[in-house]
């Protein structure tokens, strides 16, 4: 072991091990079989450095010699007075959140008074700083917690307010200055790069997790621009950011830990560039922020459907995403990107406003597909977002409320290549007559496991003003279930009960076989299952969807839609394979709104009030058998639950219509019209498309409903 003696920190390799005597601090460094820029490049710097070396390799690190100022940047400055002084001629420029935190000034002012004094609230959580602070502390066994607290997320408020009254009160701006320094290089100070994250060292640390890494990167370029001209701030300390800074862009650039298959990585790659945009005179800016545009372009590509949408399984990552693509929009002017990446970013940003306007109930909340919380989207956070002067059209008239047409005309919006089919009907005056807001949204989309839940053909409608069939949410993402264990074969990586529960299938408005979950790591994403929709003769609104299940059986789901009367669903299931078929346990489920109050529950008919709109749930192929009904279980399974934030859960009714065969059809009925079902008929094949169903109200009026496959498309009759 080589023993240094420094009056400062210096980023090493291997393990650490620190020790304070007399004042000074000494760095016990383990040598370890890697990679230096030393080895590199015996002038000490980085501008030698080929891409394949330091994007490729994975394993560069920072040494004292490598970490030196004269290595880090590229300017001519005489030492780092000079080059503070330098940097200090042009005004800092207002901070740039990666994830920025929208709530109200009133409660960010309250988070701002607690952060200076050394204490954080998060989740219903408060969190006194201890000294020195513990990166690694796990205080509410959280993943959530961990994670945000290493990514800063303490000072984004802080910050926020910095660049709202740093010309005006300067006292005040001067006491967030000196909390924000303080956490940072406390941070910095300390939490060196050794080579490994938190995947590849094989610990549970968030201390170097790769989107906390983005998210810091951000920060880091936009402190030091602050303490450029802050003369509270020691030369040594400053080094402290610069070197920190360094280290950040080491992890990002490197493909070892660069997380290209979900979101993460977007937010990796444009925490790089913030960070280079802020302090370009880093030597290592030259190449990580031209392969972090690259990564940009790709994950443009890859992370979007060709019509805008998301590819992550979840409208509340797709409004995260299109907060990523706002701050790209924002610093195009200034990022020197190339002509080809500003135009995918200003594509990008117009499709995913267009799309999300879809995924907005009329209620102004998103549909809670997959990973989504409950949110609400309107006027006030959607402006501040994107602005009222680059806000689309589609978007603008969606949460906006008033009687105007709709942009283009439609009520319906099919996302062939996302998965997705959406009928979205504004309460509106037609022929001069009221018609009340009627939404549905089907989900037919399966393109990684990222934020996927085993949720096959789900869909949640809303009519009449009330949210009638809902998804369970997201809960959180806590507990890590172990790598070897069948559940995590399966594909869930969270251990506690109720995050399992809203990820499997009997938690969503799906069919569940053999009451088990589907696996969605051994099977291949089938993309989009989505075949066709649109409007039927009758002013209808239809879905038809197919997909693999279990990777033996095929399913096929067909949703019929009369606004403000009646939604139809008809699921048929086959084997794929007619050698080995065999009898499998289907239970179609569906989840209410949890104010729905149960009025009665006979042999093939469930019916239900939710305020003063009337749901009856009719099965027009389970004969005598009545619907299952559940609620807030948790014994013999979660059943019955549904979680609007992080951490809580709802008791909500489901409602299940089980078959035992090797092929069938189950078909529901949920009606709406307040009226009396005299009687029902249902004919189909479950090996095609057709069908034919009826029935007949009290007052008279019969429906009836022909469907069969033309030509490999849908048609009704």
């Amino acid at each position: 072991m080589r023993l240094i003696k420094k009056r400062i920190f210096y980023w090493v390799f291997g393990v650490a091990l620190v020790a304070v005597a007399g004042g000074s601090v000494y760095l016990y460094i383990q040598d370890v079989n890697m990679k230096s820029i030393t080895d590199l490049n015996s002038e000490n710097n980085f501008s030698a450095l080929s891409e394949e070396q330091m994007i490729k390799d994975g394993s560069l690190i920072l040494t004292p010699e490598t970490a030196s100022f004269s290595a880090l940047v590229t300017t001519q400055a005489d030492g780092i007075t000079h080059f503070r002084s330098q940097m200090c001629t042009n005004k800092v420029p207002d901070y740039i959140a990666v994830h920025e935190d929208r709530s109200s000034s009133k409660l960010n002012d309250e988070r701002v008074a607690n952060f200076i004094q050394g204490k954080w609230e998060f989740n219903g959580n408060s969190y006194v700083f201890p000294d020195p602070i513990d990166w690694d502390a796990n205080p509410f066994d959280s993943r959530t917690w961990r994670y945000q607290f290493n990514a800063w997320r303490p000072i984004h408020a802080a910050l926020a307010k910095w660049n709202d009254i740093r010309q005006t009160d300067l006292e005040y701006a001067e006491i967030i200055e000196n909390a924000v320094f303080k956490f940072a290089i406390n941070w910095s100070a300390i939490n060196f790069f050794s080579g490994e994250d938190y995947r590849t060292g094989g610990q549970a640390s968030f201390i170097w997790y790769d989107m906390a890494a983005g998210h810091r990167a951000a920060v880091l370029g936009h402190l030091v621009r602050m303490a450029s001209c802050n003369e509270r701030i020691t030369d040594e300390q400053y080094l402290t950011l610069l070197r920190a800074s360094a280290d950040h862009l080491l992890y990002l650039g490197a493909d070892r830990f660069h997380i290209a298959h979900n979101n993460h990585g977007l937010y990796q790659s444009i925490g790089a560039v913030l960070l280079c945009n802020q302090v370009p005179e880093l030597q290592l800016c030259i190449l990580v922020k031209k392969v972090s545009e690259q990564r940009i372009q790709v994950a443009l590509k890859s992370g979007f459907s060709k019509e805008g949408v998301h590819k992550e399984h979840s409208p509340q990552y797709h409004f995260y995403m299109l907060e990523v693509l706002e701050i790209l929009n924002r610093i195009v002017d200034r990022a020197n990107f190339s002509e080809q990446t500003v135009s995918m970013i200003t594509h990008a940003y117009s499709k995913a406003q267009e799309s999300l306007a879809w995924f907005i109930k009329p209620n102004g909340e998103l549909v809670q597909f997959g990973d989504s919380d409950k949110k609400q989207l309107n006027e006030t956070n959607v402006i501040d977002l994107v602005g009222s002067e680059n806000i689309h059209p589609l978007l603008d008239w969606t949460i906006k409320n008033n009687d105007t047409p709709r942009p283009y005309n439609s009520n319906f919006r099919v996302f062939k290549d996302a998965g997705y089919a959406v009928y979205s009907q504004k309460e509106e005056k037609v022929d001069g007559e009221r018609r009340e807001a009627s939404y549905l949204a089907t989900n037919a989309a399966f393109h990684s496991r990222v934020h996927k839940h085993i949720d096959h053909l789900s869909f949640e409608w809303f009519d009449m003003g009330v949210d009638i069939i809902q998804e369970p949410g997201k809960y959180g993402y806590e507990g890590r279930t172990a790598s070897d264990s069948e559940l995590r074969k399966l594909g869930f990586y969270y251990s506690h009960p109720a995050r399992i529960y809203v990820e499997s299938p009997h938690a969503h408005n799906t069919l569940e076989i053999d009451a088990t979950p589907d696996s969605r790591r051994a099977v291949k994403p089938y993309g989009s299952g989505l075949n066709s929709g649109g409007m039927t003769e009758n002013s209808w609104f239809y879905t038809d969807a197919s997909v693999s299940r279990k990777q033996s059986i095929a399913h096929r789901r067909i949703l019929l839609l009369d606004p403000n009367n009646w939604l139809l669903v008809v699921d048929k299931v086959q084997p794929l394979d007619k050698a080995s078929a065999k009898k499998h346990e289907f239970t179609q489920w569906f989840h209410l709104n949890p104010l729905a109050q149960p009025t009665l529950n006979i042999p093939g008919q469930s019916q239900y009030q939710i305020g003063s709109l009337p749901v009856t749930f009719r099965s027009l192929t389970s004969g005598e058998e009545e619907f299952s009904v559940h609620k807030g279980e948790k014994l013999p399974r979660y059943q019955g639950w549904r979680s609007n934030t992080p951490g809580e859960l709802v008791a909500n009714f489901a409602i299940g219509s089980k078959v035992e065969a090797e092929q069938t059809e189950i078909v529901t009925l949920i009606d709406i019209t307040g009226k009396k079902i005299l009687n029902s008929s249902f004919e189909g094949d479950p090996l095609t498309g057709f069908f034919h169903a009826s029935w007949t109200y009290a007052d008279g009026e019969k429906v009836v409903v022909n469907a069969e496959d033309i030509n490999g498309q849908l048609v009704f009759k």
